[in-house]
């Protein structure tokens, strides 16, 4: 796969592991022609029948992919998926666009699905938005049916797909078109396309933005999905290392089985504890793949997509329920609704600054009826499950919204005990400590919960107030700030006077030399996606619990990002010469 044309890498983020070495396919969707114009009164039978045989079609076909060899996560996402054409609502707002608008079934269904796009598309929160690819997925399906214009996947065998973005359901047909790799510009790591890709072992990088414009139909390509970058036009030393790294893939397989399995101990004994992070019943398999200690945060945004299941104690209580059922005799720490009004609500403006708006606790204290909503939902299930379930306050900021908090969840728990309904009345309450006024403050808070979680993502970018999501100044962001340090160590010595757990479930967990430091402080329980608990485990096995309080001496006095940079790796240096 010589050439000679000069190599390029692009960059993009990790989904699958794994490599591949392929020629380039580039995909491009072809997106439906809608043209809004009214049909005759005479033709809405016809629209209607037009619209109720596309859904059959898109039934069968998904229920056909549900037949193929794919795993359990991929079968949950499709049913969902099956739900979504079969959701009652979304029928009768399509027939009555077609009887009352007198809309072709093709634009109706355009319709019917623009509003809800529309919300997802304009969350801040990247989790939110990813549903839209799959959401947008089934109605292109139904408008290409409903119009007449099918169009099927026509890909190479053997080659590495690069796409603007795809859906679940396409991914499932891309792998088992025998395709070697997957590449797309848009999408995150936890979108279902991703998740699918992942559950199919098929290697896949997301968020590279422009390859479908840069790499040609034909063009070399090389997938690294360890590092999460996309080599193009690679020269023969470049082919020559990947061959060898893909020859190495399999020992590495072998090495993380056997790791995962070994207890997670530091070499002298201590203890410590690895965790996931989920947001999704489709992740739970990785949580016992990595055979990681429960669930250290499980994120609820995505039960509130829609103003109409707030109220829905049953769905609340079927996803809690899985959730504990699934993970066996684990803990499970779950979260509540983190998310703020302009994305969920109609507010009649947007905020100029949501991420330090009306958020988290702030706007779950003004919707007192989605918190308690969920409080409900939640003890009713940590009854059935006792001992195992913990409740996560995010973006506190001051110690009467933790008030307010546990007054109304015991006002719950004493209205389900008599009405009869088992409760859990040791249940823990904990916060996440994000925002530094309350890392500075938590010696307060400490006698008022049982837990610490610390948010090591947010508590990074209110400490430096930068925007992690802003590409100016995202160089700026830097977890390894001394500042961000300090506020960790302040928040440790308060749980340790008041006797309390204290976690960390940001990014820093993930990252294995952070890790290291953690522990050092006294942190021995963190939480991160399922895929990163291998690495992190093999670090904090190799050495004895006081290099680790060593190393997070030095970083403690440090006075510069770089400064902790440098010792990091230098740490690293004198275990790899020692």
């Amino acid at each position: 796969m010589s050439t000679s044309k000069k190599e390029i890498t692009i960059r993009g983020h990790k989904v699958s592991p794994g490599f591949a070495v392929a020629r380039a396919r580039v995909y491009r969707k072809q997106k439906p022609v809608i043209r809004p114009a009214s049909i005759d009164p005479s033709g809405i039978d016809k629209q209607k029948k037009r619209f109720r045989e596309a859904r059959e079609v898109v039934e069968a076909e998904l229920k056909r992919l549900m037949k193929r060899e794919v795993d359990q996560e991929a079968l949950d996402i499709i049913d969902a998926q099956i739900e979504m054409v079969n959701d009652p609502e979304l029928y009768s707002r399509i027939e009555t666009l077609i009887e009352d608008s007198l809309f072709a079934a093709d634009y109706a269904i355009y319709r019917a699905f623009d509003n809800y796009l529309d919300l997802l598309e304009s969350a801040e929160f990247e989790l939110i938005q990813e549903r839209s690819v799959d959401v947008a997925d089934i109605r292109d399906r139904l408008i290409q049916i409903a119009s007449n214009h099918s169009v099927d996947l026509e890909i190479e065998p053997g080659s590495i797909v690069i796409a603007k973005q795809v859906g679940p359901r396409e991914v499932i047909q891309l792998a088992e078109a025998d395709i070697e790799g997957l590449v797309m510009d848009r999408g995150g790591t936890t979108s279902h396309a991703s998740i699918i890709a992942r559950a199919m072992n098929l290697p896949s990088i997301v968020g590279t933005r422009r390859a479908a414009e840069m790499i040609e139909d034909g063009d070399p390509v090389i997938i690294d999905g360890k590092e999460g970058i996309v080599i193009v036009h690679p020269d023969e030393e470049t082919l020559s290392r990947y061959r060898q790294k893909m020859a190495d893939q399999e020992k590495e397989e072998e090495r993380i089985e056997q790791l995962i399995d070994q207890p997670s101990v530091t070499k002298d004994g201590s203890p410590f504890i690895l965790r996931a992070n989920i947001e999704f019943l489709e992740e739970l398999p990785n949580v016992k793949k990595y055979n990681a200690s429960g669930i250290g945060l499980l994120r609820t945004e995505s039960l509130y997509i829609r103003r109409d299941h707030f109220e829905d104690h049953s769905k609340q209580e079927s996803f809690y329920g899985r959730i504990m059922e699934e993970t066996g005799n684990l803990p499970v720490t779950i979260r509540l609704f983190d998310a703020g009004g302009d994305k969920f609500f109609s507010l009649g403006s947007r905020e100029n600054n949501p991420f330090l708006g009306w958020r988290g606790i702030r706007m779950l204290l003004d919707e007192q009826d989605l918190l308690r909503d969920q409080l409900t939902a939640l003890l009713r299930i940590a009854g059935r499950y006792p001992g195992r379930m913990r409740i996560l306050v995010p973006m506190v900021t001051n110690i009467e919204e933790v008030l307010a908090v546990k007054e109304m969840l015991l006002g719950i728990q004493g209205r389900l005990v008599e009405e009869g309904v088992p409760v859990d009345e040791e249940v823990q309450l904990g916060i996440m400590i994000e925002v530094p006024s309350v890392a500075l403050q938590a010696p307060q808070f400490a006698p008022l919960v049982d837990f610490f979680s610390i948010g090591s993502n947010d508590l990074t970018q209110y400490t430096l107030a930068v925007d992690r999501s802003n590409e100016l100044i995202s160089e700026m962001y830097r977890q390894n700030h001394p500042a961000v340090w300090q506020l960790i160590r302040y928040s440790v010595e308060a749980a340790a006077d008041a006797d309390i757990a204290i976690s960390v479930c940001g990014e820093m967990a993930a990252d294995p030399d952070c890790a290291s430091c953690l522990l050092g402080l006294g942190i021995n329980d963190l939480s991160m996606s399922p895929v990163n608990i291998p690495d992190v485990k093999a670090q904090l096995i190799q050495r004895e619990y006081s290099e680790y309080r060593e190393l997070a001496e030095r970083v403690l006095a440090a006075g510069t990002e770089d400064e902790v940079s440098t010792i990091f790796r230098e740490w690293k240096q004198d275990k790899d010469h020692g």
